[in-house]
């Protein structure tokens, strides 16, 4: 895990504002920094800098080096040294033949791909999966893509095509972001190095303030709330020429796509064992490291899973970090201790997110997030990995995707009631009823009512919306009547394949900003085994009653699990999710809002008296309180990072 920025101008390259991109990802990077400019005609410069490791090769200081080298383009790595932590791993890397890469992120089928390359002739100095994605490069071109396993945002560049190449893992699991502007181009793993480029200023892009505080979600997840800011689109490539500075998108996956290609045993039992075998397979990949692995534990299903697997191949022990909050009804820590005390060689940690520290620590939540947040779970995620990065923990697992790609969500169980209510199946309906509210606790008319909402036409689940929730409420009247036209994207579908695509696209894109911008403030590495590509095409093809069967969800993943877990564990009924105890923290943290919120410069997007009233009262349980934390943190937002509104 890394943080790579860089910047293409073809009136030349500021070396102090490169120096600025590195400093401000140095958090994502501390164990190495480096530095490459690239010429015109593909003459390139590698620079040091003050965070350069001891035993690198000699290279001038980037505020030292000579301003006579004529630049267009230039490269910043920060580095966290997960394998090889040798000097041998310093990035970014070149080849004699005029390729240069730099990568954040993991191929975990690296050892495979090199033992590939060293068959057709290919040298390595270094034991980095970034040597092998360079070489992998050289062989087979962007094609190389499609034969990676892992999560990555690299860069490359192509001297013999004077062409600079930017790709993005399949699921935009690790971030990469773009800026593009008459013949300037810059990227960067965190919008905040974006913004220390000559000329980009930080402004707001009101229509998508609106679209964040009225929905749940962006209408397109890859545009952000800054103006002209946008991320590269999971599964695609963008290729920049020097020569004129002409970009192109190209796509090099298709989710959709590979689940309809993909071939499955009929019989259920060779389907499960697929899936156990793909499950094992993703854990022993996600394993590979020269640093000690460790698992994030809420206590639920799915980071249990992974503790399963994980920890008995660990020889020197495994570690685990919870978040408890003592007798509120979202501490799930007796559910972690149960998983803890079931293997011995597992040793458990928890942490104690709080009220009080939380307005404290808000605003460099915010800075490290670069966007506002969703609720205040991404403090508890935050809490939890600060206790990890004072463990000296390097690498967490987590158990991010299982719930979208198995259907573990109240959405995927509703959609699949009103599915059998609409054809009539009405003894099976009453049946599955029974049984999800006996196996998962779930209510069946709120649930059903939301898989309807999917279903209307959109003036109407405007005004649906707009009479249940407070987002449009904080915003000004110009604002408001300005997109009220806006249509809620369909960010939960019609049918169960539909669900579960949309909550990859739009759900699981802000979970995974949240888990790459947490575990990296702390200078750690998240990995997630449930998006090992062919783990997730598999979960999505298979067929619903793997999913959810007998009132239970991700049945598929309980039976992998079963044998190797507390029964407790595997087969509990009560699906909590990340929780806080959000409405609490509202209440002892009233004061200090309420003189934050006089103390500010109000932006023309938000009605001061409607926020104001909003804070001064209960917001209540779920979703309302979520508001009044989101709003907030688009607040916090345009102070921190001094937006333009």
């Amino acid at each position: 895990m890394c943080g790579i920025a860089g910047y293409y101008d073809r009136c030349g390259i500021n070396r102090k504002a490169l120096l600025r991109m590195s400093e401000s990802l140095a958090h994502r990077g501390p164990d190495d920094e480096g530095f490459l400019l690239f010429t015109r005609d593909g003459m390139s410069c590698p620079l040091s800098g003050p965070g350069t490791a001891p035993g690198v090769l000699a290279a001038e200081r980037i505020e030292q080096a000579c301003l006579e080298f004529p630049a267009i383009l230039g490269w910043a790595h920060r580095r966290l040294a997960i394998l090889d932590l040798s000097p041998a791993g310093h990035q970014p890397m070149q080849a004699g033949d005029g390729v240069a890469l730099m990568l954040n992120g993991e191929i975990y089928n690296h050892e495979e791909l090199r033992r590939q390359l060293q068959s057709r002739g290919y040298m390595f100095h270094s034991r980095t999966d970034t040597e092998v994605a360079l070489h992998a490069y050289r062989e087979w071109g962007t094609g190389c893509f499609t034969l990676f396993r892992g999560m990555w945002a690299m860069a490359i560049y192509d001297a013999p095509r004077c062409e600079l190449i930017l790709s993005r893992d399949r699921f935009a699991i690790k971030p990469l972001y773009y800026h593009q502007h008459e013949g300037h181009l810059s990227f960067a793993s965190e919008i905040k190095a974006l913004l220390e480029v000559p000329g980009l200023r930080a402004g707001a892009d009101d229509r998508h303030v609106y679209q964040y505080l009225a929905f749940p979600t962006l209408q397109d997840p890859c545009s952000t709330l800054f103006s002209g800011i946008r991320e590269l689109e999971p599964g695609h490539s963008l290729h920049l020429s020097l020569k004129d500075g002409a970009h192109t998108l190209a796509p090099f996956y298709s989710l959709g796509q590979a689940v309809e290609t993909l071939a499955l045993p009929e019989d259920e039992g060779a389907l499960l064992e697929r899936y156990r075998e793909a499950l094992d397979d993703s854990i022993r990949l996600h394993l590979r490291s020269d640093v000690p692995v460790g698992s994030c534990l809420s206590g639920g299903l799915d980071s249990s899973a992974i503790v399963s697997l994980a920890a008995p191949q660990s020889e020197d022990g495994f570690h685990t970090f919870t978040a408890r909050y003592g007798e509120h009804p979202a501490d799930e820590s007796r559910w972690a201790a149960l998983v803890n005390g079931y293997f011995p060689n597992v040793s458990g940690h928890d942490a104690w997110p709080a009220g009080d520290r939380l307005w404290e620590d808000f605003r460099k939540l915010i800075w490290h997030q670069d966007l506002p947040i969703h609720s205040t779970s991404m403090y508890a995620q935050w809490e939890v990995m600060k206790v990890a990065g004072k463990q000296g923990m390097k690498v967490l697992l987590d158990g991010q995707g299982a719930d979208e790609v198995l259907g573990g969500y109240d959405n995927y169980a509703g959609t699949y009631l009103l599915e059998l209510l609409l054809s009539f199946r009405l003894g099976e309906f009453r049946a599955r009823s029974q049984e999800l509210k006996a196996h998962r606790e779930l209510r069946t008319a709120p649930a059903l009512a939301s898989a309807a909402f999917h279903r209307l036409p959109s003036w109407m689940k405007r005004r649906l919306r707009k009479q249940a929730r407070l987002g449009t409420g904080f915003l000004s009247a110009e604002l408001r009547k300005t997109y009220a036209g806006e249509t809620m994207p369909d960010f939960l579908g019609r049918g169960l394949h539909e669900v579960s695509m949309n909550s990859m696209r739009f759900g699981l894109h802000d979970l995974l900003r949240y888990e790459d911008r947490n575990s990296m403030a702390f200078s750690i590495e998240s990995r997630v085994p449930f998006l090992d590509h062919p783990l997730v095409e598999l979960g999505l093809a298979l067929p619903p009653a793997l999913k959810l069967r007998h009132g239970y969800s991700k049945y598929a993943l309980r039976r992998a699990v079963e044998h190797r877990l507390p029964p407790e564990i595997t087969w509990r009924t009560d699906k909590k999710g990340f929780i806080t105890p959000q409405r609490q923290w509202h209440t002892t943290t009233r004061p200090q809002l309420l003189e934050y919120l006089h103390s500010i410069e109000w932006p023309h997007l938000f009605d001061r008296e409607v926020v104001l009233k909003a804070v001064h009262s209960d917001p209540g349980q779920g979703t309302p309180s979520n508001e009044v934390w989101k709003m907030l943190s688009v607040l916090v937002w345009k102070e921190v990072f001094n937006v333009r509104c």
